[in-house]
């Protein structure tokens, strides 16, 4: 019996060990797995704000924000089969590197078809389309359709989303199926693109080539204020087996970071860089 503290002293190294490696797991995972949603938010602001731009103002306005970054750089070539008449179609050509002045270097094509006017026709839908795409550090494929609902209960201009599309960052690979909705809550009916403020809500799937494969994320009234540029408020909700992992993106103050949140665990993450930075 004498060597009995030696064997709980061992056991409980390896219980601490097993405990430690369990915990670092965790916290790798939830790095990656904020991650993956702070792609997905610099994706959306990469391919929305020049396709807004295009097919979201009303007639007299036209496009907006020609010349300014993230919207249209003037160093891409569109080629636009007219306003007004339908289908419409649109391409977007950044070549083989197109730099706006916020910095976010671009290249290859979106292109972009209208199925009716999406500020006045109930059911008029938007697809884009990517072609060996790329904004910043990450690379795009396939589509995202959005369609107009008309009002919703709150007199806000309301779309359905449709994604299916594919993120590659430093061979990392991410494939995000989701369906949700989008409210216009304010600069719907302005001719500056830098005023507008939607809120999203929905259900995604990611799966991944990491070893966490795929899960599924509950997005719930996260708001994306263009004028500053990221999104400032809700909640993503990604279902995990024991922990659920929360991404707060705050109170409404506009900032670049968003808390991650797992098991009273509190990481911040970059929206820029993707990276956890606290």
């Amino acid at each position: 019996m004498k060597h009995l503290p030696f064997i709980l002293v061992v056991s409980g190294l390896a219980l601490g060990f097993a405990s430690c490696q369990k915990h670092s797991d965790n916290t790798l995972e939830t790095r990656a797995l904020a991650a993956d949603d702070s792609m997905v938010d610099f994706a959306d602001r990469s391919i929305e704000g020049p396709a807004d731009a295009l097919t979201m103002r009303s007639s007299q306005f036209g496009p907006c924000g020609q010349g300014s970054s993230p919207f249209l750089p003037e160093c891409v070539t569109i080629t636009d089969s007219g306003e007004g008449v339908y289908p419409r179609t649109l391409t977007l050509d950044f070549g083989d590197g197109c730099t706006g002045p916020g910095g976010w270097n671009r290249s290859g094509v979106i292109d972009v078809v209208v199925t009716g006017d999406l500020r006045e026709v109930i059911g008029a839908s938007r697809t884009i389309t990517f072609t060996e795409y790329s904004a910043g550090p990450i690379t795009m494929s396939g589509t995202r359709t959005l369609t107009f609902l008309g009002d919703n209960a709150d007199g806000q201009p309301t779309y359905a989303q449709h994604h299916d599309f594919t993120i590659e960052r430093n061979g990392h690979t991410m494939h995000r199926m989701y369906d949700g909705t989008l409210a216009w809550l304010e600069g719907f009916d302005t001719e500056d693109c830098d005023d507008n403020v939607v809120q999203r809500d929905g259900l995604a799937t990611h799966t991944t080539n990491n070893a966490w494969g795929t899960t599924t994320r509950m997005i719930e009234a996260v708001v994306h204020d263009r004028p500053c540029g990221y999104p400032v408020s809700g909640t993503i909700t990604v279902d995990r087996p024991v922990h659920d992992v929360v991404i707060d993106f705050g109170d409404g103050t506009c900032d670049n970071f968003a808390t991650v949140t797992r098991n009273g665990n509190t990481v911040i993450i970059d929206l820029d860089t993707h990276e956890v930075v606290g």
